[in-house]
């Protein structure tokens, strides 16, 4: 999937992918067993702290985006 957005994507097709990148994530995440999320990663946070910000960011983000639109 490209990460490329042009300007003639409509608002449609922006939350179809994004909505496809948020289940084949969710899917990948899902299929971890329970062990992993502890594991360290060459960031040196483990997955459950990478995961805790992605969650912290899509509670955050998006208002302070339509705030700014």
């Amino acid at each position: 999937m490209s990460t490329e957005t042009l300007g003639t994507t409509s608002p449609r097709e922006l939350l179809a992918r994004v909505e496809h990148g948020y289940q084949s994530t969710r899917a990948v995440v899902d299929a971890l067993g329970p062990m992993r999320f502890d594991e360290r990663l060459p960031s040196d946070m483990t997955l459950r702290e990478v995961l805790a910000h992605l969650a912290a960011w899509e509670e955050t983000v998006p208002p302070r985006v339509e705030r700014v639109l």
